[in-house]
């Protein structure tokens, strides 16, 4: 009786090398696309829970906490001036003392017209403009990469927050709108 050789052929392996080639080909796109997606996703969520965190140390403190919003970062600080969230060093006078998050790669803050330089009172942790006035309406900021889509983070008159992303730029998980 002949001997049987065990295992695979040359040609049999080659078969299955090309057929997980062509498989990793299609899914790798969409990989990168659910990895971005969930970057953008995560940078909201952290900004929605530090605005929470900015309101809750306003009233556990009894001082104003201000919020500083830039394209590429933000910071919280309990100062009397409002900080700067490009400045790494602690020891720098603008330094966000409380919280300070950025430096995304391809993520950008579109923060919207009063979003930058809020001020939660240290009494009732609302949040109001840099004059300390009673904002007018819901502030908006959109979280987003390029061609990968964007969430809003929208804090209500009352310091209530919510997450959504717009239909137009819709990434999934989330209402279009508040």
């Amino acid at each position: 009786m002949p001997a049987r050789s065990l295992g695979f052929t040359l040609i049999e392996l080659m078969i299955t090398i090309v057929i997980l080639g062509v498989a990793l080909a299609i899914a790798v796109p969409d990989l990168m696309r659910f990895v971005n997606q969930s970057r953008v996703k995560g940078v909201a969520e952290n900004f929605a829970q530090d605005l929470v965190f900015a309101r809750t140390e306003a009233v556990r403190l009894g001082k104003p906490v201000r919020l500083n919003v830039a394209s590429t970062c933000y910071g919280i600080t309990s100062e009397n001036t409002p900080c700067d969230c490009t400045k790494t060093n602690p020891s720098d006078t603008l330094f966000c003392k409380l919280k300070r998050d950025g430096d995304w790669r391809n993520i950008t803050l579109n923060r919207g017209t009063h979003f930058d330089g809020i001020v939660f009172d240290g009494i009732r942790g609302l949040p109001n403009d840099s004059s300390m006035a009673i904002l007018t309406g819901t502030q908006t900021a959109e979280i987003s990469q390029n061609d990968i889509g964007a969430v809003n983070v929208s804090m209500s008159v009352t310091g209530s927050v919510c997450i959504s992303s717009p239909a137009s730029k819709k990434i999934a998980g989330y209402p279009n709108a508040c």
